[in-house]
């Protein structure tokens, strides 16, 4: 990959995890301040929401404009759902324990989103490279 195009390259990557960073902690964020509850529970069904939501977007800017991947067929769009969603189980639960020891550590709406956009921000980096090596093939 020549110089020029790796800059853009990891400038597109750069801008759709900050869209999908900012998707999820956004939908997170609005749902706990809906329910004004910082229990556990509300800030696991907000994760859940929120990484489902976010699953769909990502995808489908994943698909368009980082990888640039076209179907031909429905089926095959099926299946490279498929297979994004199941590269996604690994990254989800990363994200997920860093969520989650924020919440234990400071039990803080604003920590937790803020462990939110660490273990979003590491886990996309990870799976860029499942879904490069697995998916978008």
């Amino acid at each position: 990959m020549k110089l020029k195009s790796k800059k853009i390259f990891i400038l597109k990557f750069t801008f759709i995890a900050i869209i999908a960073i900012f998707f999820n902690i956004g939908f997170q964020y609005l749902f706990l301040t809906i329910f004004n509850n910082d229990s556990i529970e509300i800030v696991y069904i907000a994760m859940i929401l929120a990484t489902s939501f976010t699953l769909l977007l990502k995808f489908w800017l994943d698909k368009k404009y980082l990888f640039e991947f076209k179907f031909n067929k429905l089926s095959n769009l099926s299946k490279k759902f498929s297979l994004y969603s199941i590269n996604g189980i690994f990254t989800t639960i990363l994200f997920w324990i860093i969520e989650t020891i924020f919440y234990l550590i400071f039990e803080n709406k604003i920590m937790v989103l803020f462990g939110s956009f660490l273990g979003l921000s590491i886990s996309y980096v990870v799976k860029y490279y499942l879904d490069k090596k697995i998916v978008f093939t």
